[in-house]
């Protein structure tokens, strides 16, 4: 199978660019994220949130719920913004938790940036 392009969406300081890079075909479902129907997007994304936050710290969290106060410490925040941007093929910025404290959050500024490109 030859390679084929995918994007990639970077997201920093509120700014989303998208580049474009040569992959293996067994990766383009996974990169081309962004070209699934947005309300399905929405719950691909808050259930790896959900799976992410879990696997930091073990339990399920409610979306409303600060993050922090869940039990998330600043190592667990590296983590989670490490396994966020390479699951979703996008770069968060390290200070995803702080700004983002929750699921919804964190959901939401994830959406609103696919919404922006």
């Amino acid at each position: 199978m030859a390679a084929s392009w995918a994007s990639r969406v970077v997201v920093k300081q509120g700014k989303v660019k998208r580049s474009e890079s040569r992959v293996s075909p067994r990766a383009v479902p996974a990169l081309c994220f962004s070209k699934v129907v947005p309300p399905v997007q929405t719950e691909a994304v808050e259930a790896a949130v959900r799976g992410c936050v879990q696997s930091i710290i073990g339990t399920a969290v409610a979306l409303s719920t600060p993050l922090m106060e869940a039990g998330v410490d600043s190592l667990g925040a590296t983590e989670l913004q490490r396994g966020l941007s390479e699951h979703l093929s996008t770069e968060f910025e390290a200070t995803l938790l702080f700004d983002h404290p929750s699921i919804d959050s964190i959901v939401g500024a994830y959406s609103s940036a696919m919404a922006r490109t």
